[in-house]
């Protein structure tokens, strides 16, 4: 009897252990801001590849426009980023026109005399949602002025 129950169990654990090896790694279908895919899967083998695209607008992270199911989920992460054309700063100089910057990038502009970006900045960021602070240089606000005569 002893034997039969080490013998069932040593069935059992080798199953077991067979079951736990042939499990095969799957991602879910990647979630993609500004972007999307063509395959519909519920779930993705290892190795499997899509391709995706970026909104307009917006660009892969990387040059290329696939990600792979990797044991770690899908490598490189599928990301669609801003891209932000610089057209024209108004009141100020800036990079030629039509130059395209991603987001994260900065740009430098200098405003005309007596106008600024908003406090004071003189870079503009491109942003998920597009350029911060906004192309426009504004009017800075003139100090106050004092009355130097005074009535006695």
């Amino acid at each position: 009897m002893p034997n039969m129950l080490l013998s069932l169990i040593s069935v059992i654990v080798t199953l077991w252990v067979s079951q736990a090896h042939g499990q095969e790694t799957t991602c879910d279908p990647p979630t993609i801001a500004h972007g999307l895919y063509t395959q519909n899967r519920t779930k993705y083998r290892l190795e499997d590849v899509i391709t995706y695209r970026c909104d307009n607008g917006f660009s892969p992270l990387t040059r290329r426009n696939e990600t792979r199911c990797t044991d770690g989920g899908w490598a490189p992460p599928p990301r669609c980023i801003r891209k932000c054309v610089f057209n024209y700063l108004e009141h100020g100089h800036s990079p030629p026109d039509g130059q395209t910057y991603l987001q994260g990038q900065s740009v430098s502009v200098t405003c005309h005399p007596d106008y600024s970006l908003p406090n004071q900045q003189t870079t503009m960021t491109c942003m998920e949602n597009g350029w911060s602070p906004p192309p426009k240089c504004i009017k800075k606000k003139a100090p106050p002025r004092y009355n130097l005569f005074m009535i006695f």
